[in-house]
């Protein structure tokens, strides 16, 4: 169980300029913080920085990977069309 493995998952919605982040508690699944970083190598040391004040204890992400942070893949979920668009959250 994920839970079991992690404190927290920090998502990313990556776009050309900036990223969208989202940092989620496990056990609870609550979102807890949800900034958006430049899409260089200022925003992604902004990005550690948030994992490590927002996301304290076991936690995944992949461009923190090279700073000794577990790295997981996740498929990207199949959704249905909506009318009203889609948001980063």
């Amino acid at each position: 169980m994920l839970a079991d493995e992690l404190d927290f998952v920090l998502g990313v919605d990556p776009h050309r300029d900036s990223h969208a982040l989202a940092v989620v508690e496990v056990r609870g699944g609550v979102v807890v913080f949800e900034p958006s970083v430049a899409a260089d190598s200022g925003g992604y040391a902004e990005a550690l920085g948030v994992a490590e004040q927002h996301a304290p204890g076991r936690r995944a992400f992949r461009f923190l990977s090279g700073n000794g942070e577990q790295v997981f893949e996740v498929g990207r979920l199949r959704r249905e069309r909506r009318s009203r668009g889609k948001t980063d959250a």
